[in-house]
């Protein structure tokens, strides 16, 4: 396991509206012409609905593990997320490394951030 404790955290992101929408946009979710409040979703949340907490809660930020877990990055394995003492380590694993990865102090926001770094959204 690399020792990735504080390496990896480049970002001075805190769970919040604007990381919560950058996830959403990548997503595929689209914000209401008229409330702005409301996003819709795609496949079985493809209805009008606030926007999500991504970034803060777990039940929410489970909805872009399921899509993670079904990315395929050259050259890794299966998406991870490592529990350490001080945070959690979210990633593609290869033999020499990581290749994608965010360590943070919530496993909601590494998750997020793993995200977005895939999509080529940091």
């Amino acid at each position: 396991m690399p020792q990735l404790l504080g390496e990896n955290m480049k970002h001075d992101w805190q769970p919040n509206t604007e990381l919560n929408a950058k996830v959403a946009k990548a997503l595929g979710w689209t914000q209401h012409d008229s409330y702005k409040h409301l996003w819709y979703g795609k496949g079985d949340q493809a209805h009008a609905q606030p926007l999500s907490d991504f970034s803060g809660d777990m039940t929410a930020a489970w909805i872009v593990v399921e899509i993670l877990k079904t990315k395929t990055i050259e050259g890794a394995g299966f998406f991870k997320i490592v529990c350490e003492d001080t945070g959690y380590l979210c990633g593609w694993e290869a033999k020499d490394g990581w290749i994608i990865s965010e360590y943070e102090t919530s496993a909601p926001l590494a998750i997020c951030l793993a995200f977005l770094k895939s999509v080529g959204n940091e």
